[in-house]
């Protein structure tokens, strides 16, 4: 199944809002809910720096936005593998999603062609099958 990000995942959510959330995690599905969250909406945002000319006041403010959604993705993932370490999980220098994968599936998210998706969303669209389980 291909999953297209066809809107901003969270039109509301701000970074300022975002991080104020992050300090505020307190438990392991909290931060895997807000880590799919603030990744899809850095992946999303990401593709508006294609629609501005280099150089442009837009094209710099889309930058910037991006790079603020980005670390703050970062600082999400750096969370989780503390979580992981201390499983005793080894975090790769390369393909560090796969560590990640079985994190977030154990809380509820699906990765879905580089886009977090909630397996209960999923599973009420009615396009859920065992392989995906």
């Amino acid at each position: 199944m291909v999953v297209v990000m066809g809107g901003d995942p969270d039109k509301e959510l701000i970074p300022e809002a975002a991080e104020q959330r992050c300090s505020e995690v307190s438990t392991e599905l909290e931060l895997a809910s807000l880590y799919a969250t603030v990744s899809n909406k850095a992946w999303y945002i990401e593709d508006n720096i294609y629609d501005f000319n280099e150089g442009t006041d837009e094209y710099r403010s889309a930058c910037d936005l991006t790079r603020r959604w980005f670390a703050l993705e970062e600082k999400l993932r750096t969370r989780i593998f503390a979580i992981l370490i201390s499983e005793g999980v080894t975090i790769p220098q390369k393909g560090q999603n796969q560590v990640i994968i079985p994190f977030m599936k154990r809380n509820g998210f699906l990765d879905m062609g580089g886009w977090w998706i909630a397996e209960n969303e999923l599973k009420a669209t009615n396009r859920y099958s065992k392989h995906l389980k």
